[in-house]
């Protein structure tokens, strides 16, 4: 007994001081010393403290398991509204507002979802930044998300740019007089940071979130671990090309696609399911890397170095262009995984209180950031 409690608490010290020097750690910050940062980090404490990811799940894949778990089996309920909305080609999308009591000039947060993403996937992050800033949610489905039927020839991962402006438009013309923020998650983040590249100054989003982006869409498909590649290109087959024959079996690669290994070789075939004739053309509309430094409004990115989807090397590849946007910052942590980032014992999320004490702060002085 006397030998197992010294090889037990020998194990416990080990693991205890693995995880303190490890596992916690301070946020590196990578942006221009400038007011705008200076008067950002100030009044946001979180970004120059430790961040100390959850004891029992701290690892990279243990991190990614709880994520997935959690949305799955301990499913959460919001009071959220659907309001489906035809595009101008037929194609059908959806808006799902998660509202409040708050006034309608109240700032009104757009959400924008992961590559397969839906209601339930984004409700741990919804409901987070609901409660944390009594803002009002809108969920920017896009095309067969959610059991959204597909009702017209036309599909992009990373979301139809054309199909967002018209989603846009009509939140504005429900609340005009409300400002507008955005957060986009993982393959959301890549329309997001389009959009604002596109629109720079003209940007109907006053300041945005990319969450755990890969950047340049050209190369980031290739560098997935293996694993989540080929279960994310075989999901994406299964729910949005295998079971839409009617719309896509005309199309050159369908089979060719239908039968990809990885999300690498599906993304080879995306350029036809979205409307474009080759694969340059696809990238040079749909890319954000290209309009990246393009962005005028603020802009907060997260990054983990331990993500297996969207890599460290992506993050390394434009720590240079972040530094020439005046309003990017960039969080860069050694753990939180792919758009998990737990922390504390209870594994809450330390990524969503900080995208929340973000907005609250550009949007309460406003004013002082133009």
């Amino acid at each position: 007994m006397g030998l197992w409690a010294l090889l037990m608490g020998g194990g416990l010290i080990t693991w205890w001081w693995h995880y303190r020097h490890r596992a916690v750690h301070t946020p590196k910050l990578v942006h221009q010393d400038n007011a705008f940062h200076q008067r950002l980090i100030h009044n946001i404490p979180r970004l120059t403290r430790k961040y100390t990811p959850t004891p029992w799940a701290y690892n990279t894949h243990a991190q990614l398991i709880w994520l997935v778990f959690s949305s799955t089996v301990f499913k959460r309920q919001l009071p959220m509204q659907r309001q489906l909305l035809t595009m101008k080609d037929g194609g059908t999308t959806a808006v799902d507002w998660l509202d409040t009591d708050q006034p309608p000039d109240s700032p009104i947060l757009v959400v924008l979802h992961t590559i397969g993403g839906s209601r339930q996937s984004m409700t741990a992050l919804m409901k987070d930044l609901h409660e944390l800033t009594g803002w009002r949610l809108a969920l920017c489905l896009r095309r067969g998300h959610d059991t959204l039927p597909f009702t017209a020839a036309r599909y992009n991962t990373m979301g139809d740019m054309d199909d967002f402006h018209e989603q846009l438009a009509h939140i504005k013309s429900r609340y005009p007089n409300a400002p507008l923020y955005g957060v986009g998650s993982s393959a959301g983040s890549a329309l997001l940071v389009r959009y604002l590249g596109e629109t720079q100054d003209n940007s109907a989003l006053a300041a945005g979130i990319a969450y755990c982006p890969a950047y340049d869409t050209e190369v980031a498909f290739e560098r997935l671990h293996p694993f989540y590649s080929r279960k994310i290109a075989r999901d994406l087959v299964r729910e949005f090309i295998a079971p839409h024959t009617a719309y896509f079996a005309q199309l050159p690669s369908f089979e060719r696609a239908c039968q990809a290994k990885n999300l690498a070789q599906l993304q080879s075939y995306m350029h036809e399911f979205a409307g474009y004739a080759t694969p340059t053309a696809y990238h040079q509309q749909c890319n954000p890397a290209t309009v990246m430094s393009d962005i005028k409004v603020p802009l907060l990115v997260i990054n983990a170095d331990d993500d297996p989807v969207c890599v460290k090397q992506n993050v390394l590849e434009h720590q240079d262009k972040i530094l020439s946007m005046d309003k990017t910052l960039l969080v860069r942590t050694q753990r939180g995984s792919h758009c998990a980032f737990y922390e504390g014992w209870r594994a809450t999320s330390w990524a969503n209180q900080l995208m929340a004490e973000y907005l609250q702060t550009i949007d309460k002085d406003t004013a002082s950031f133009s």
